[in-house]
């Protein structure tokens, strides 16, 4: 009975945050409505942190105007809790390539990749990302990136098309669409 009790205590304030998360994300949220969701995220990992919960609140803290350089490390943290999550590194490599750290952001990224290699609501994003990215590749991140490429083009075609106008990245992304491997 007593265990039972304790895992009562410890499932509502993940429900209460993910219900509070649901409604933020349903649509536009008003900022009480964001910093609600926060404290519920809050409350829900403070005695056993969930790597995915902790995410979504480094997500909401952002839009609530949290500079980076703040959500840098609760993301970090997350991710230790949860590295099969291709979302949050590509908001840590997001939010380390605006604080100038590009060496992290592709490293954030390159896992990004690894664990999600098709993940739609990603794609476009993760693609510009490492795009802006290409000068601190290595060969390995490179090939991932052409092969982001080629993913994307297979889902949808419209992004690799506005992208590659760009005079900049005509060449990569012609030579990652010549390269049929995936």
């Amino acid at each position: 009975m007593l265990a039972g009790v304790g895992l009562l205590a410890l499932a509502v304030p993940r429900l209460m945050s993910g219900l509070a998360t649901l409604e933020v994300n349903a649509g536009d949220a008003s900022a009480d409505h964001m910093a609600a969701a926060v404290r519920a995220l809050n409350r829900a990992t403070s005695l056993v942190p969930n790597g995915e919960l902790m995410i979504e609140r480094a997500a909401l803290e952002l839009r609530l105007g949290r500079p980076p350089s703040e959500i840098i490390p609760i993301l970090q943290e997350a991710l230790g809790h949860s590295l099969a999550n291709p979302k949050g590194w590509a908001l840590l490599a997001s939010l380390l390539r605006s604080e100038g750290d590009v060496p992290g952001a592709v490293r954030a990224l390159r896992l990004s990749f690894l664990t999600g290699p098709v993940v739609p609501e990603l794609m476009a994003g993760r693609l510009e990302l490492a795009l802006s990215l290409l000068d601190g590749m290595n060969g390995e991140m490179l090939e991932l990136t052409a092969r982001q490429v080629r993913l994307a083009w297979k889902i949808d075609s419209k992004p690799i098309i506005s992208l590659i106008q760009r005079p900049e990245l005509t060449g990569f992304l012609t030579q990652a669409l010549g390269t049929e491997q995936d």
